[in-house]
């Protein structure tokens, strides 16, 4: 077969014309010339983390005994005294995430999603328990 524009490929359509395509979009050739970002573009794990904003729901355990607080932006509400869950030592604190709870632990072999106990349940939902029908 004789080459004419009609049956040509893109790049050649060679092997060696596929590697120069790929390095141009992968970016890996050095053409000599040096593209200059804008000084104020920060690659995404560099920027420092959103500020945490609405309410929070805590159940926190020190010296063997448990509470209740909440914090919103930098308020934090009056901590409430509560019975200690089993699964939940001395320094941890659950934090309502969604339908589960969060494990803060200083042991990271126990910071995991966990079951919520129902106070905290409780002091996250809009109606008081005593409302409740």
């Amino acid at each position: 077969m004789i080459p004419t524009t009609a049956n040509r490929r893109p790049l050649g359509g060679t092997f060696p014309g596929l590697l120069v395509g790929a390095c141009f979009a992968l970016g890996a050739c050095d053409s000599g010339q040096k593209s200059e970002a804008p000084a104020t573009s920060i690659s995404k794990a560099h920027r420092a983390p959103p500020e945490l904003t609405g309410r929070r729901e805590f159940l926190a355990r020190r010296d063997g005994r448990c509470t209740l607080y909440w914090t919103d932006g930098q308020r934090v509400g009056s901590e409430t005294p509560t019975d200690c869950p089993r699964e939940i030592e001395d320094g941890e604190r659950l934090e309502l995430a969604g339908k589960t709870c969060m494990r803060h632990s200083t042991d990271p072999g126990r910071r995991r999603p966990t079951r919520c106990p129902t106070a905290i349940l409780e002091l996250a939902s809009p109606t008081p328990k005593s409302e409740k029908p």
